[in-house]
C-alpha cells in the first residue's frame, strides 16, 4: 500500500474520526505530512539497516532504532500489552475466525487482496468512527505502514531525519518528531546529503519525554477558533486597554 494512501484518509477524516484515530492510539499520523519516497535515500537506507542490530550504519557510528525511538516517531504505543498477530485463518480461534468472516462481508469480493484505493473510499465513508471504522483504519496503518515489505523503508526514514542532523537542525522538534516534515523538506535533505554522501551527519539523542508537549496540549493549541476577526480584534483592543488601566493605576500610588 501506498504511503500517499494513509494521508489521503487523514485529509479527509471528519472530526468525529479524529477523535477516534486518538482514541485508539494512533494518533501521531495524524500529522503525517510525507507520502512520498526519496529514491536515492532509501536506497541508502535499505543497504545500511542491519536486520541483527536493528540499526542503520553511519559514517561516525551507528543509530540502533528501538521501541522507543518507534514511539517518538509516531506516537505509537508502548505499553505492557502485547499484541498477538494471528497467523492463519485456518490455525486461528472461532473467535478470530468470526470477525475475520464478518469484516470480508464489507467488500464486494470477499476473497481478494482489498487495493489501497478500495480501504481509502471504505475508510472515509465511514464517517460515524465506528468499529469497523477502527478496525479498517488499523489494519490500513499496520500492513500498509508498519509491516509492509515493499516500502519498509519508509517506517525508518522520518526517524533518520529527525536523529541525524546534516549540518543544522532544519526541523524544530516536536512530539511526534514526525510533525513538520513535509515532501519538499525530505527533497531537500536528501539533495543536500547527497552532494557529499548520506550518514554523514551527527548523530543525536531521541527527543527526551520531558521536552514533548503532552498530545492534549499539542491539540488545543492547533484547533482553530470560531471566532470572528471582529470579536478577535475587540478582545485584543480590551485586553490592551486592560494593561493601560493597570499601569496608570500603579502610576497613581506611586505618586501619592
Amino acid at each position: 500500500m501506498s504511503p500517499k494512501g494513509l494521508r489521503q484518509i487523514i485529509e479527509k477524516l471528519n472530526f468525529k474520526q479524529k477523535e477516534v484515530v486518538k482514541e485508539i492510539s494512533f494518533g501521531g499520523f495524524l500529522y503525517l505530512q510525507v507520502d512520498m519516497i526519496p529514491g536515492k535515500l532509501a536506497v541508502w537506507l535499505v543497504r545500511n539497516f542491519d536486520n541483527y542490530s536493528c540499526s542503520l550504519r553511519l559514517t561516525h557510528g551507528r543509530l540502533r532504532i528501538t521501541e522507543h525511538d518507534i514511539y517518538m516517531t509516531l506516537a505509537l504505543p508502548k505499553g505492557p500489552l502485547e499484541v498477538t498477530e494471528a497467523k492463519s485463518e485456518m490455525n486461528s480461534s472461532t473467535e478470530f475466525k468470526t470477525l475475520l468472516k464478518r469484516w470480508k462481508e464489507q467488500w464486494p469480493n470477499r476473497d481478494s487482496v482489498h487495493k489501497s484505493g478500495e480501504m481509502v473510499e471504505m475508510i472515509c465513508s465511514q464517517v460515524d468512527g465506528g468499529e469497523e471504522f477502527k478496525r479498517n483504519f488499523i489494519v490500513f496503518v499496520v500492513y500498509g505502514r508498519i509491516n509492509g515489505n515493499q516500502r519498509g523503508e519508509v517506517n525508518y526514514l522520518l526517524c533518520y531525519l529527525d536523529r541525524v542532523v546534516f549540518k543544522v537542525r532544519t526541523v524544530k522538534r516536536q512530539f511526534p518528531t514526525l510533525r513538520g516534515w513535509t515532501n519538499d523538506k525530505v527533497k531537500l535533505r536528501e539533495e543536500q546529503e547527497f552532494e557529499v554522501g548520506f550518514g554523514k551527519g551527527a548523530l543525536e539523542d531521541c527527543l527526551d519525554e520531558t521536552e514533548r508537549l503532552d498530545e492534549a496540549q499539542v491539540v488545543h493549541e492547533e484547533e482553530p477558533s470560531n471566532a470572528t476577526p471582529e470579536a478577535t480584534a475587540e478582545a485584543e483592543h480590551d485586553t490592551v486597554w486592560s494593561k493601560i488601566k493597570a499601569l496608570l493605576e500603579d502610576a497613581k500610588k506611586v505618586s501619592n
